[in-house]
Order: structure tokens, then C-alpha cells, then sequence
């Protein structure tokens, strides 16, 4: 069974119609100031001159949760793998480059040019960009980032994948190799980057957490315990990781983008979205919805009104999976039963209220591939049932007990639940979840 979600996310437009409700009318009070200043004569004279005060702003907190989990495994870029941490990581770290809300390559650290043969790119840093800690990013900060991402030592599963088109990834990768090939400092501000082939999408590949730059000296000098504070380009930095509850972010003082309307980011570890929501609508949370879970669908029919609501589609899969190595799922025919006894169209309606689409493939539309015909296994118990006899499970007998494994977050229980029920109705068989 595959089906396309649709996130549905709460973004900031509710919570900047909240901050300015909540931010009272200062009347500023002219207060008297003596002041310095040369006349014609060459006297020096005290005249007095009313200024205006700049009246304080209220803090701006903002309490976005983070769903899904009860703590991150680590804030160490390129050893990052969840949408979770890679959300948070974006908020502390930068990259060279980074994808803009149209998912458009744009400049972060640096700008770049291309060669004509599209084998190297040469990437220039910003003036005068530090890291939170006020340190300057030089070109050799971002080679040992690269490099590290890379090296069999920091344990990146995401940095052999992502920047593997690089010259001299694969040997540094493989443990053949103490340097990567492919990149160089020409100078402070200037790095060459080299690559195997020409690449349309190498620079939308730098834009994930594995291309981020981390500080060379803060990570040489403690390599264990480094991420437990880190330093980065991000906006934010981070002021506090109580572990198991959630993390408490501030503006990075040496941002590049300048000064942020938000004082404080709040960001506490929800296990599931059914909990978020019910903090959002008691007003616990100003952002719920995030990363890769959506409002759970249940509560949509009650949500569609609300003006801070928002839907985008998002190219996401869920899908059952099956250990095809042991018995009875080794039988093609037994899997193809399982998905034909199943009506998608009635788990999307019914089950998750209209807030997704059945499919039956495995590529989301507007993916590359997407629009290609293939041969679809359509629901159909009748089929289902002659599969399964075919493959020697006559109305399910000799399957013996088969167990499906889910995680407790958001609707699967409900999704599971209806699975179960179908697989009993249309096969004859039990399934344990």
C-alpha cells in the first residue's frame, strides 16, 4: 500500500498576527540631555536638546514543537539524518549554498562560477562572515567540512551519498584516502571545488546538512563533545539542549542576514502530533505541523476554517514494507496479494479525511519518472484471493501468525488498524500489529 501525504503545516503567519496583538502602545517620555557642541565663536557651551528614547520592544518568544521524537541523536551536521535534526541543524549551520522557497539554488556562505565544462566550481565567501562565536569562515574551514563529512571517522551516512560526485570521494570515503582530491583553499575566501561529471543538481546537493560548514578549531579542539554548544553561520545559536524536552534557540549575534524579529525559538520535543495539536489549540504553541508530520488528519474537518492553517502538498510516501527474505513474503504473489485487498481510495476518504491521494506507485507526482504509465496493482479481492491461493495460502491457511511493525506517531494507528481489518475481510487472514 502506497499513499501520497499532504503536509499540513501551521506556519508563521498566525504567530505574527499574534505577536503584534500582544505588543502593548509605548508612549515615549522626552527626557533632557546635555550635549557638546562647537559654535562659530570657538566656545564651548552646554546646550540642552530634547531626544525622543527608542522604546523597547517586548521579547518576541516564539514555541515551534518538534514532533516526532523525544530527544536528537546529535546536532553534528553531516551525522544528522532526520527531518527532525536536519530542521534543526538548518537553524544553527549554513552551507555554501542553500534552496530558497522555491526550492531554487541560492548563495548562503558564498557565490559561485562554473566552468565551461562544468567540472569546476569556484566558490567565493562573503565579506567579512563569522561564525556565531565571532570567529571568521575561511576557505580552510570549509574544506575540513567537506572532508569530515566524508571521513569514515565522523560516521556520516548522508556525506558518501550527497557529495559523492566531489573528486576523491569515494577513495576518502572507502578509507583509501586521508584528503579530499576534489577540493581546495586557493586562498582565505576562495575555494575550488572539482567534480567527477557534470552535474545539474550538485549544488542542490551542497545544500544539505552534510555540506554545512562547521568551525575547524572549535571541532579539533573537543572532536567528541563539540555539537553539544556548537558554533555555526545559521541564524540562531543555540542557548540551551535540555535533553529529553527540547531545545531553546537565540539570534546569532554575527548572523549575516542581520538582526531577526524573533528573540527566542523555543522548540520542544513532542512525541507525536496528536499531543502538539492539543498544546496549539490550548495556546501552548504558536507552530505546530512541522518538519514531516502534518495536524493529524482527524482534526482537519474541525481546522479548515481556521485562518492560520496552511496545506501544501508534500512529496511524501508511506508505504508497507515487506521482508521479502523469509517466508511468506518471498513469494511475489503473496505481496501482490496483500496490496490488492486493500482499497486505498476508501483508507484516503474515510480514514484520513480527503487530506491525501491513493497511489500506486512509488514516486510522487512532479517527480522525475512520475508521469511514465506503469501496470498498477488496483484493489481487487478477487485477484488478491487467487494470488494467494496461487502461491499455496488457500483463504489464508498455512500463513501462519504474521505481525505488523508502526510507529505509534500521528494517524498510523488508525491506518494500521483499517489495514488489519482489511486484510481479515479480503484474505481471511489475521495480522498482528
Amino acid at each position: 500500500m502506497k499513499k501520497l501525504v499532504s503536509i499540513i503545516i501551521l506556519l508563521l503567519a498566525f504567530v505574527a498576527s499574534a505577536c503584534a496583538q500582544a505588543t502593548p502602545t509605548v508612549t515615549p517620555t522626552p527626557i533632557s540631555i546635555p550635549v557638546t557642541v562647537q559654535v562659530p565663536v570657538q566656545q564651548t557651551v552646554q546646550v540642552p536638546v530634547l531626544i525622543t528614547p527608542t522604546p523597547a520592544l517586548p521579547p518576541q518568544i516564539l514555541r515551534w514543537s518538534v514532533e516526532g521524537i523525544s530527544d536528537l541523536a546529535t546536532l553534528d551536521p553531516p551525522r544528522v539524518t532526520d527531518a527532525q535534526g536536519v530542521f534543526i541543524a538548518g537553524l544553527l549551520f549554513g552551507g555554501l549554498v542553500k534552496l530558497d522557497a522555491e526550492l531554487k539554488v541560492v548563495p548562503d556562505a558564498a557565490t559561485w562560477t562554473v566552468s565551461e565544462d562544468g567540472l569546476q566550481y569556484i566558490f567565493k565567501l562573503r565579506d567579512g562572515l563569522r561564525f556565531s562565536d565571532g570567529t571568521p569562515v575561511t576557505s580552510d574551514d570549509v574544506v575540513f567540512s567537506l572532508t569530515r563529512a566524508l571521513d569514515p571517522a565522523t560516521g556520516s551516512t548522508t556525506g558518501p551519498f550527497y557529495l559523492s560526485n566531489i573528486v576523491g570521494a569515494d577513495e576518502l570515503a572507502g578509507g583509501r584516502a586521508k584528503d579530499l582530491a576534489g577540493v581546495k583553499a586557493v586562498d582565505p575566501q576562495t575555494i575550488l571545488v572539482t567534480v567527477k561529471q557534470p552535474s545539474a543538481f550538485f549544488l542542490s546537493q551542497l545544500s544539505f546538512a552534510c555540506g554545512f560548514i562547521v568551525s575547524e578549531k572549535q571541532v579539533q579542539a573537543n572532536p567528541v563533545q563539540w555539537a553539544d554548544k556548537p558554533t555555526g553561520t545559521g541564524p540562531f545559536v543555540l542557548r540551551e539542549w535540555m535533553h529529553n524536552q527540547g531545545l531553546v534557540l537565540v539570534p546569532n549575534p554575527n548572523y549575516y542576514g542581520g538582526p531577526l524579529q524573533v528573540t527566542e525559538l523555543d522548540l520542544p520535543f513532542l512525541q507525536d502530533s496528536e499531543m502538539a495539536y492539543g498544546l496549539y489549540r490550548a495556546g501552548s504553541l504558536d507552530v505546530m505541523g512541522s518538519q514531516q508530520n502534518g495536524v493529524p488528519a482527524s482534526h482537519i474537518p474541525e481546522m479548515r476554517g481556521l485562518p492560520d492553517l496552511r496545506v501544501a502538498s508534500g512529496s511524501v510516501v508511506r508505504y508497507v514494507g515487506f521482508n521479502n527474505t523469509q517466508k511468506p513474503f518471498n513469494d511475489v504473489r503473496v505481496r501482490q496479494a496483500f496490496a490488492r485487498s486493500v482499497d486505498k481510495q476508501a483508507l484516503a476518504d474515510r480514514i484520513l479525511g480527503k487530506t491525501v491521494r491513493p497511489t500506486d506507485r512509488i514516486l510522487p507526482p512532479g517527480i522525475p519518472g512520475s508521469e511514465l504509465p506503469i501496470q498498477s496493482l488496483s484493489f481487487d479481492p478477487d485477484a488478491a484471493k487467487k494470488l494467494l491461493a496461487e502461491a499455496g495460502y488457500p483463504g489464508g491457511r498455512g500463513l501462519g501468525t504474521l505481525t505488523l511493525t508502526y510507529g505509534t506517531e500521528g494517524d498510523n494507528e488508525r491506518v494500521v488498524t483499517f489495514l488489519q481489518a482489511q486484510w481479515k475481510e479480503n484474505l481471511g487472514i489475521n495480522v498482528t500489529l
